[in-house]
Formats: C-alpha cells, sequence, structure tokens
C-alpha cells in the first residue's frame, strides 16, 4: 500500500513521493494482546533508532514471526515471543516493534525469504545469509568463525557423495524400508519410477521412524546461526525461496541452486536426495552446447511422442517458489517447470505422483507465466495477460475455485469479482493465496481462521484447532487439558463418527474421561493413567479391576495391538515429555490406533492445573508452541489429519465452542 507525499524537484517543482507501508494482519502471537490474531489490518512503523530509514518491501514470514527490508538495506523482524519455540531462533526475540536483524554490518540485505523454521537472506553483492534450522542450513562460515571459506576439495567430496545420500526407501523397487540411516549408491529417474505409488506419494512411515536422539537437546542445539553460503566462484545470487526444510537460490545467469531436504525430490536432483548439504546446481534448462540457429534450449519435457521439438522452454529461469515439500519455477519464455512433492497434485501434471526433476507443466505452454507462489499443498501463478491459475490442494478453498475439490492440472480462477481485473503480484501462505492486481487492489481467498487472507500478512503460522482462542483463556486459573477432553466430547463426536465407537484416552484423571465416553451412545472406551491411583475414587479404581483402565509410564510401549483403538486422545501428559522420549511415546500412539490420534497439550505461558504438576517424569511441564508442534510432526512422520481438522472446526463453530487448549489432528500409520 501507498502513501503519498510531496517533495521538490531540482527547479523547485513539487513531484509526487510514493512512501512504502507495510500493513499485516492474521497471527502473529508477540504482536497482539494474548497472542489473539489480527482480524483487520494494523501498519507496522519503523523502529526509532531506524529514524530516515523507510519499508522497501515485504519477505514474508515463517512460523510466528515476520519480515521486512527497509531501504537502507538492514533485515528487520518482529512478531515472535520469547516462548515461541524455534520461531524466536530464527527471528530473533522481539515481540510487535520490528527489530534489525543481527546480521553482519556490511550486508546490505536487498531479498529475503522465510521457510518453516529458517531464513534465507541475498545481499545487494549477490551473496546468501541463511539461519535457523540446522538441517536447512548449508555448510559454510558462521558469522565470527575466522577460518573463511571451504577447500575446493571440500567441495568436489560433497559433490560426489550427493548421491549417496538418498532415502533408504528410494534403492527398492516396491518395498519400504525402515532403516535410520541413508541408503549408499545412486537411484536413476527409471529406477525411481518402479517403485510403489503409494509409498512414494504417502510421507506416512513405520513406527521405527523416529527423530534422532542428537536433535533432543532443545531448539538451541537444532538452531544455527546467520552463515555466508559457500557458492561457486563467480556465481552471483539475485532471489532466494524457502519452502519446509528445502531452500532454491537464483543465480544472475538464471541457474537455480538449491540445498537441504530433498526426500520428495523437492530439489529436483533426480532422485529421492533425503539431505544436501551444500549448494547444488538444480538442472531446469539443458546446459549442453547447441547450434547457433537454436534460440532456446529444449528440455525432456519438450518433446513428443516422435522426438520431436514442438515448443521451447527457455535459456534460464527468472523466477522460483518454494512450498511446503515442491518446488517450481519460471523459465524466460514463461513456461513452468514443478518438482516435488505431488501428493495433492501441487505439481500440476495431471497426477499425484511426485516428480524428481524439474518437469514442464503441459496445461501452460500456450500461456506466457509472469509470476508464481505455493503453500503448503497448492501453487498458483498469474500471466502476463493478468489471468491466475491454480491446482493442488484445496481443503480449505485456496485454490479459489468455489469448492474444496483438489485440482491436479492449473486452473483458471474465474471469480465474478476478478472479471475485468488483471494480477500483478501472487502470494501464498500455508492454505490461503492472495493477489494483487493491476489497479492495487488485494483480494485474497483459502483458511482464514486466524483472520489471515491476504499477501499483506507478513507471517503465517501452522496451527491445530483452537489456535484463534487463546484470548478466552483465564490467565488466574490452571487450565487442564484432560478436562477440556470432557468438554470436547460432542465436538469430537460430531467430527469423527463412527471412529469414536472404540476411544483409547491417555492422560491424567483418564477415568473422568473413559466414565464420560462411556455414556455416550455406541462408543466404548478405555483409558491409561500416567500416575499413581492412590487417592482415585471406587469407580474408578472400578475400572482398574476390570482391564478399562491401566497404570502405566506412557515413556514405554503400549501393551496394545496395532490398531486396537479407532481412536486415540492424549492430553496433558506429553507435555512432560523430553523429544527423546516423545520420539517413542507419539509413534507408538499413533500405531494402535486405526482413524486418528487427538493431542490436548496447553498453550506456552499457560498456568497448569494442580493435577498436572504433580509430574511423574521428573521434569516440570514444557509447554510448547503449535509451530513447535508442527515441525515435530512433519520430522517424524506424523501427518495431520486436515479433513478431521477441518470438520472439527466445522462443529465447534456450530456448538459455540472454544478451546482451552492446543489441539491437533494427526492421521495414524498406515
Amino acid at each position: 500500500m501507498n502513501g503519498e507525499g510531496d517533495e521538490m524537484d531540482e527547479n523547485g517543482k513539487d513531484v509526487e513521493r510514493k512512501e512504502k507501508a507495510v500493513l499485516m494482519w492474521g497471527y502473529l502471537p508477540g504482536v497482539s494482546p494474548q497472542r489473539s490474531p489480527l482480524l483487520s489490518p494494523a501498519e507496522v512503523s519503523m523502529p526509532e533508532s531506524a529514524a530516515g530509514d523507510s519499508w522497501r518491501d515485504v519477505c514474508g514470514g515463517g512460523c510466528g514471526f515476520a519480515m521486512a527490508v527497509s531501504e537502507s538495506g538492514k533485515l528487520y523482524t518482529w512478531g515472535s515471543t520469547d516462548d515461541m519455540g524455534q520461531s524466536y531462533v530464527a527471528a530473533g526475540k522481539h515481540e510487535e516493534i520490528p527489530e534489525a536483524f543481527p546480521l553482519p554490518n556490511e550486508a546490505t540485505i536487498v531479498r529475503a525469504a522465510a521457510g518453516w523454521a529458517h531464513c534465507v537472506a541475498v545481499t545487494a553483492q549477490g551473496e546468501v545469509y541463511t539461519w535457523g534450522w540446522k538441517e536447512c542450513v548449508p555448510s559454510g562460515k558462521s558469522i565470527g568463525d575466522q577460518s573463511m571459506g571451504e577447500s575446493s576439495e571440500k567441495d568436489e567430496k560433497q559433490s560426489s557423495l550427493l548421491n549417496d545420500q538418498v532415502s533408504p526407501r528410494s534403492h527398492v523397487s516396491g518395498t519400504k524400508s525402515h532403516a535410520s540411516g541413508t541408503s549408499i549408491g545412486t537411484v536413476s529417474s527409471q529406477e525411481s519410477s518402479k517403485i510403489g505409488e503409494e509409498s512414494i506419494k504417502r510421507r506416512r512411515v513405520s513406527s521405527a521412524k523416529q527423530v534422532p536422539e542428537s536433535s533432543s537437546s532443545g531448539d538451541e542445539a537444532l538452531s544455527a546461526p546467520p552463515c555466508l553460503v559457500t557458492l561457486n566462484s563467480g556465481v552471483r545470487i539475485t532471489a532466494v525461496a524457502a519452502g519446509g526444510r528445502h531452500t532454491l537460490a537464483l543465480s544472475d545467469a538464471g541457474q537455480v541452486w538449491g540445498w537441504g531436504y530433498g526426500g520428495e525430490g523437492q530439489l529436483g536432483l533426480g532422485s529421492r536426495v533425503r539431505m544436501v548439504s551444500s549448494p547444488h546446481p538444480v538442472p531446469c534448462v539443458e546446459s549442453a552446447a547447441h547450434g547457433k540457429d537454436k534460440s532456446a534450449a529444449p528440455t525432456k519435457a519438450n518433446a513428443n511422442s516422435d522426438g520431436q521439438i514442438f515448443t521451447v522452454i527457455g535459456r534460464r529461469v527468472k523466477a522460483i517458489t518454494c512450498g511446503g515439500r515442491h518446488s517450481a519455477v519460471i523459465t524466460d519464455t514463461g513456461a513452468i517447470l514443478t518438482f516435488g512433492w505431488g501428493l495433492y497434485g501441487q505439481c500440476g501434471q495431471g497426477s499425484t505422483d511426485d516428480e524428481l526433476s524439474p518437469t514442464c507443466v503441459p496445461s501452460l505452454l500456450g500461456v506466457k507465466i509472469e509470476g508464481i507462489a505455493a503453500g503448503l499443498w497448492h501453487t498458483v501463478c498469474i500471466s502476463a495477460d493478468g489471468d491466475v491459475y491454480s491446482f493442488g490442494g484445496n481443503q480449505f478453498g485456496q485454490l479459489g475455485t468455489g469448492s474444496d475439490q483438489a485440482e491436479t492440472i492449473p486452473r483458471l480462477l474465474e471469480a465474478q469479482c476478478l472479471e475485468e481485473k488483471k494480477a500483478k503480484v501472487v502470494s501464498c501462505g500455508a492454505r490461503h493465496s492472495a493477489i494483487i492486481t493491476e489497479d492495487g487492489g488485494a483480494y485474497c481467498w483459502g483458511w482464514n481462521k486466524y483472520g489471515q487472507g491476504t499477501f499483506l500478512i507478513i507471517g503465517y503460522c501452522y496451527h491445530g484447532s483452537g489456535g484463534s482462542h487463546l484470548e478466552s483463556v483465564s490467565r488466574t486459573e490452571g487450565v487442564s487439558c484432560t478436562a477440556e477432553v470432557q468438554r470436547a466430547i460432542p465436538v469430537l463426536k460430531k467430527a469423527y463418527g463412527d471412529s469414536m465407537r472404540k476411544v483409547l484416552h491417555v492422560g491424567p484423571e483418564t477415568c473422568a474421561v473413559v466414565s464420560n465416553l462411556w455414556k455416550e451412545v455406541d462408543t466404548e472406551a478405555w483409558g491409561v493413567e500416567p500416575y499413581d491411583l492412590e487417592d482415585a475414587d471406587s469407580s474408578c479404581k472400578s475400572l482398574v479391576r476390570k482391564g478399562i483402565v491401566r497404570v502405566a509410564d506412557i515413556k514405554f510401549p503400549l501393551p496394545y495391538r496395532p490398531k486396537s483403538f479407532s481412536l486415540v486422545v492424549v492430553s496433558d501428559a506429553l507435555d512432560y515429555l523430553s523429544p527423546k522420549y516423545l520420539n517413542k511415546t507419539l509413534p507408538d500412539l499413533a500405531r494402535v490406533s486405526a482413524d486418528g490420534l487427538v493431542i490436548f497439550t496447553g498453550y506456552p505461558g499457560q498456568p497448569r492445573a494442580k493435577i498436572s504438576e504433580l509430574s511423574k517424569f521428573g521434569r516440570p511441564a514444557k509447554l510448547r508452541s503449535a509451530s513447535w508442534w508442527v515441525r515435530y510432526f512433519f520430522q517424524t512422520g506424523l501427518e495431520e489429519n486436515e479433513t478431521a481438522m477441518k470438520k472439527f472446526e466445522q462443529a465447534a463453530t456450530k456448538k459455540s465452542y472454544k478451546p482451552r487448549c492446543q489441539i491437533f489432528h494427526l492421521s495414524s500409520y498406515s
């Protein structure tokens, strides 16, 4: 949004001067009281220390924080709080007032981007700095380290190891591997295509897949300070994009570089490379020499069945974007190439297969694309004519098609409000999308639980149900998430239907939950009590004698067979487990569930009810942020159950139910 002012030119005449303003709304926990979302636009002011400076551009944001660049080349971040887990590790510990992020004084930032828990920035000299989650940060020099640079010998060794870092499920056709390490050997695209489709598309893994225990020492152990990314000599970066756990960078020569996690092909290297620890070129456009009469270099997607070239893809890449686990680029001729996770059709290839190499989107070959953006499961692009196309997941209407049906090929948006409008800028959050039109209008659609719905929201956060209702929680009385389960039973029944027929509850005071569930029609219930029951009443002791309720330490495997229960509900107890034990307990809970797992957990800074203070685990409760939990689910291979989440939210709205705890809906292991 532009504001107008007056200034004089060298001849003394008035000239119009436009100053850029930054507006924000949606979920930024450190900006508003009690972390409630901003439901209407609020202007972001420059800090007093930046007198004379002004905004240059917004850079989006990560989980719970926002970023923007000033005209002087400073990178400002805000919106995080001291108890928001890894978000502040990536963004800086401050709240509603923007602060300059501590990068080298000589670094003049011109571009920046944020993923789930890592950030990347480009300087005016074409250098790249990155920081945040360690696995997203490539080999490089941490600021303050005097031993600058890496030898070419090391780079060569890293390059030779690239194909050694493939996923364990990549090298055996049609089988699942439960190995904890990576496999040695290369995988061709042809071999990869033979792997069973379901094992490729679904990221669900066995209960044996766990986060390495080395990652259990807290947020600081998982984070890395800003480092200068080491690139080949002469490479000058002009743009960057950050995904869930991967990063792309675009050079002034039109070459794409990538690093980070590539298990679904989001690095475009032709195989399921689990981790690339140094920047590697992404083969988006053929680099082989062509005759002088060739105006452009074709890629493998250009040839028809006769091997004849029927269109031109381009010579170089001019724009890049990263989604949660997929990537997309635009070439200089306006063609789109996509690669990565394809479960929801977000690669636009007409299927739900993963794309391990950059592949042209064939249905848009006749359209010149100018802009592109990607969300968690969807992609949106705009043409030179101002038309908007979208494809991928659509659970929350993020495609703007008027339904919640996924689209595996690009679909032209024909909304009445966009008639006679030309889109100029496009942006995507996790589950919402937005454009700015030629006349300065902003249009947004998709998930609106936190009032985000626009390009001008700087930060976005992945949340379970109930995140926007923290303002209703009393700060003076303790909150028991087990009591919250009892309040939520009618909503759970509505959302899960037949899946409530056989329920296991895990948590303190489970006898009360189980007793209430037995009162429901067509529902049977069992419980696991992680605390001693010395003071339990006679009815609770009766449930224990009957074997309906067990007293057990949930740090150890549960004595149930796989899929013994249709639904597992856990409350409070997980807050006392370190990541080391969460690595074992959560997969075990998912193992015994057939239809899903529902987690009720407290908010950071929320006082606990008395029962929750009686920890059996020898440590105080650690109340983690929603962004921490979502990253943890991703890292352990647990998937959020979007269908159940949506049904729960709809039922909660109808029943005027406002949760006092964070609620996450997870899929069981398949």
